[in-house]
């Protein structure tokens, strides 16, 4: 529960500062604000990983690379996770399917599949 807790916090710190997240805005005196969200994706990461969401752990450190690619602990999250990641294709697909974003394109490949599947469109292929 701990680590839901800590995933959330890590949320409101990276949406606090949208603009830093972007990875907008290095100069000098901004430096200290910009390693905000990096360490707020890299503690994400970690606490996703502890819970053994490997996949939205490796996303977590990926984005904190994203602002800075020199990130040692980033680094070392996302090698982890790889090395980590031995899920089994079928859980990883169930869990996958559980993301409403996921299943909300697989309800537009769905639509798109069954319409294709009526013939309407057929004139114009």
């Amino acid at each position: 529960m701990e680590f839901q807790r800590a995933i959330e916090d890590c949320d409101v710190c990276i949406k606090k500062e949208p603009k830093f997240s972007m990875g907008l805005s290095l100069t000098v005196k901004s430096k200290i604000f910009f390693l905000l969200p990096v360490k707020a994706y890299i503690r994400k990461g970690a606490a996703l990983f502890a819970m053994r969401e490997y996949s939205r752990a490796q996303k977590s450190y990926e984005d904190a690379l994203m602002l800075d690619p020199q990130s040692k602990e980033a680094l070392e999250g996302l090698s982890n996770c790889m090395r980590s990641n031995d899920e089994d294709p079928e859980k990883a697909r169930e869990r996958a399917l559980q993301d409403p974003e996921v299943q909300e394109v697989w309800i537009w490949k769905k639509r798109k599949r069954s319409i294709k599947n009526t013939g309407i469109f057929k004139d114009f292929a």
